[in-house]
């Protein structure tokens, strides 16, 4: 989904950020221009709704100001993917872990 950049002007990282306070933020990135980093956390939708993102950033002082470029994918397929690998694996070391003897004939 892209936002408009009018919309996205009037807000702040702490408004859509939902693990992370202001404060927080604020101290975490003292030096914008040196920051450069890739992390997983939650965003908020303006309907609430909380969803896991990606984020890259990348700091830069360009002519005497420190600006961010960042990058957010929302990860919520990858996150169900991973949980339902998650699931599988435990079903299936528990089934061989239970597993009484077992006889293998070649085909």
């Amino acid at each position: 989904m892209v936002i408009p950049s009018e919309e996205v002007l009037q807000v702040h990282t702490w408004d859509w950020q939902a693990d992370v306070s202001e404060t927080e933020i604020r101290s975490a990135y003292v030096d914008l221009a040196q920051t450069h980093s890739r992390f997983e956390t939650h965003h908020r939708r303006k309907d609430g709704m909380v969803f896991p993102v990606e984020v890259s950033l990348s700091g830069a002082n360009i002519g005497g100001e420190n600006l961010v470029y960042t990058v957010t994918r929302d990860i919520t397929g990858r996150k169900q993917s991973e949980k339902s690998l998650r699931e599988s694996e435990t079903k299936y070391r528990t089934l061989i872990e239970q597993a009484g003897e077992a006889v293998f004939l070649p085909r």
